[in-house]
Formats: structure tokens, C-alpha cells, sequence
């Protein structure tokens, strides 16, 4: 049994909380301990323990007071309090995300483990942050700090691990002793309610063919409007559902379209599982940038195991991995391809008869649990290197 700890830099369930929660209840079924070190809500109270998923998290509580002029991941009591929060000792110290709240801890004492691991998943500077605002000064602060654990990170771990080749060849450039590729996956005995009973639920048109679009990334989010620009009479035409993001970003979408949206608004992880069922096909627009190069969406998976046909720009890992996949559309590398392919008048009857996909639709290889045991094979190497 691998004594582990994962410091991440928020406890709440959304984006990269998937990964390593999912990594962690993985490596819990294969016999290993597991602990998340987080942040709380903000609130003046001690260090709490919850179990979740039989995972324990100790969740360190911040400070409201000095976040709005130095950020939750730079606020220096929330800071000291995660330096002071006595981590186990552990055979290996993982590291999810470049902020200080995360890294910092886990660097001061990496004496109490037997090897440190980073896992980069996201480009931040550079890629979701293309450029570090000038002024006023202290929005700034925080993209710098993490412009620094982004680059040094790589070479201060003894290894890396990361969601896609993106990450991992820029990995190696920044310093990395070793690299290891673990995707995002998915569960394939998660238990799904039928196409019927999930459209019920979240109110959505029983009958309609259904795009969709879940998560809060909102860069793209115009994009997913393509698939109803199609010349079809009024009683076929395809409906777009949304989830997730905020329903600000979806009242600024063109006004000509929004009686054929449906916004059901943030949900739990139980029905965005609901969400992505009810769907015929799942979007992934994707701009050709430096962070979507690196990034590995996890509705990716969700759309395929739900039995979603899935629409995304050739663009990243996911595009890779979806070139021969016969669930999977790859839409070119442009907003003018993208909104080609969505708007072939017959696309919505051609894919509405192609048989139902089996159950899940991804390789075994996606499955969380294979994902956790190659996980747990690259840290028995990097601990055997370390030891000769």
C-alpha cells in the first residue's frame, strides 16, 4: 500500500476537481490511501475532515478579508495556513495546478515524502491567461506567481504527469526527470437513466434532436450556435441545450436563437450525468490556441460514455484520440470549418440514424480505474529511481 496525498487548490466540484478526485477514488480501489489537502469556502474556522467517496479531504479554511486585493491563491493567511497544515507523511507528494496554495505546501515539506509529483492539466499563462495585465498592479499577482510554478514546477518535481503530449513534450522542455500521460476517463459501470427519463428531468423536449454543450468554459460558447443555423422547417429544427455556464453568457447569445436554447442552469455531477444522456450529440469547440492545444476537456468522456455522438475541433489530444473513433466527428481547426460541418442541412437526421452506440463507447484504457493502476505503476518508478 502507496501512502498518497494530493494537494489541490480548491475543494469544490468542477474542472479539475474531476481528475484527481476520480485518480484518487481509482487509487482507493487498488488498495492505496489516499488524502486531498484543499481549500474551504472562505470562513474564520479551523481545519475541517470530510470523507468524500471514501477519499478523506482536509479542507483549510480562507480568509475573505484580504481576497479582494491579493486573490484566494495569494492571500497570505490562507497561505501560511496551508504551509501550517502538517501534511502526512506520505510515499508520494502529487501536486494538481501551478498556484501557490497547492505548490507551496507540498515544496516546504516535501521532506516528508518520498517523492514529489506535478500534474499539469491546464496552460495558464500564456494559455488561458494569454497576457499578464499591467494595471492596476494587483491583478497581475496572481498570474505571475503562477507564470512561476508553471516553469519551474517541471524541474523542481522528481516527475510529471499530465492529461495529453501538448503538456508533457512542454514538460521536458521546462525540466522534467520523467513524464507520464494520464488522460481523463470515465467509469464504465456508472448507472445512467435512459434518453427519456433524463429529458424529463431536466425539462428538455422529448422528442428534439439535441446539441449540447456543458461545462464553464464560455470562450467557444457563440460556436455552439452554429448547429442551429441549418434551413430546416420549424417542427425539426434542432435544440441546443447548455449547462454550467453562467445564464449571463447565455442571455448574450444572439436573441434570433434563444427559443430554440434550453439553459439548465449548474448541476450537480448526478445531472450533468442526466444532461449529457439526454443529448444525440455533444460539442467541443475548440479556437486553435495554446490552451485548448493543452488541454483534455473530461466531457470529452462524459458525452461518449452517455452514448452522445460527439462534434469537436481537430484541435489537441482529444482530436488525436478521436480521429478513428466512430463517435466522433472532427470538425476542422477553424470557426469557418467548425461551422461548416455543424451546418450540412442533414446533419442532425444523419446522425439521428445511426444506430445507438454500445455502452460505453471508449476504449477500457479511458477507464478511471485503468487510468489510477497506470498512475500507480509510474509511481513505483519514479520512487525505485529515486531509491538507486
Amino acid at each position: 500500500m502507496l501512502k498518497i496525498t494530493f494537494f489541490t487548490c480548491f475543494g469544490f466540484p468542477h474542472g479539475t476537481y474531476f481528475r484527481w478526485h476520480n485518480l484518487a477514488i481509482g487509487l482507493l480501489h487498488l488498495g492505496h490511501q489516499v488524502t486531498v489537502i484543499t481549500l474551504d469556502a472562505p470562513a474564520f474556522k479551523a481545519t475541517k475532515t470530510e470523507i468524500r467517496d471514501g477519499i478523506t479531504y482536509r479542507l483549510i479554511p480562507t480568509t475573505p478579508l484580504l481576497q479582494r486585493i491579493f486573490r484566494v491563491h495569494l492571500d497570505p493567511i490562507t497561505l501560511l495556513r496551508t504551509i501550517r497544515s502538517s501534511p502526512p507523511k506520505s510515499d508520494v507528494y502529487h501536486v494538481f495546478q501551478p498556484f501557490p496554495s497547492s505548490c507551496l505546501p507540498a515544496l516546504i515539506h516535501r521532506r516528508n515524502a518520498r517523492c514529489l509529483i506535478y500534474d499539469w492539466d491546464d496552460l495558464w499563462v500564456g494559455g488561458l491567461w494569454p497576457k499578464i495585465p499591467l494595471f492596476p498592479l494587483r491583478k497581475g499577482w496572481v498570474p505571475r506567481a503562477v507564470k512561476l510554478m508553471e516553469h519551474r514546477m517541471p524541474g523542481w518535481s522528481d516527475a510529471v504527469t499530465t492529461c495529453g503530449s501538448y503538456l508533457a513534450e512542454e514538460a521536458q522542455r521546462r525540466g522534467a526527470h520523467s513524464v507520464e500521460i494520464i488522460h481523463n476517463g470515465f467509469w464504465p459501470d456508472q448507472a445512467y437513466p435512459t434518453k427519456a427519463d433524463a429529458r424529463r428531468e431536466l425539462g428538455l423536449h422529448p422528442d428534439a434532436f439535441y446539441f449540447g454543450l456543458m461545462g464553464r468554459t464560455q470562450t467557444e460558447l457563440e460556436w455552439c450556435v452554429d448547429a442551429l443555423r441549418t434551413e430546416t422547417a420549424s417542427d425539426t429544427a434542432p435544440r441546443l441545450a447548455l449547462c454550467g455556464m453562467s445564464e449571463a453568457a447565455v442571455d448574450a447569445l444572439p436573441g434570433q436563437f434563444r427559443s430554440r436554447i434550453d439553459y439548465c442552469g449548474e448541476l450537480s455531477p448526478e445531472q450533468a450525468r442526466s444532461f449529457a444522456r439526454a443529448l444525440d450529440c455533444g460539442l467541443l469547440p475548440l479556437e486553435d490556441t495554446p490552451f485548448n492545444q493543452s488541454r483534455f476537456p473530461i466531457k470529452f468522456a462524459d458525452y461518449l460514455a452517455a452514448g452522445a455522438h460527439v462534434i469537436t475541433s481537430d484541435i489537441g489530444e482529444i482530436a488525436r484520440l478521436g480521429q478513428d473513433h466512430p463517435n466522433v466527428t472532427l470538425a476542422g481547426t477553424t470557426r469557418d470549418q467548425w461551422k461548416s460541418c455543424l451546418t450540412q442541412t442533414d446533419l442532425p437526421k444523419r446522425l439521428a440514424s445511426r444506430p445507438p452506440p454500445s455502452s460505453p463507447t471508449l476504449d477500457a484504457s479511458f477507464d478511471w480505474l485503468q487510468l489510477a493502476s497506470t498512475l500507480e505503476t509510474f509511481y513505483r518508478k519514479t520512487l525505485a529511481e529515486k531509491s538507486s
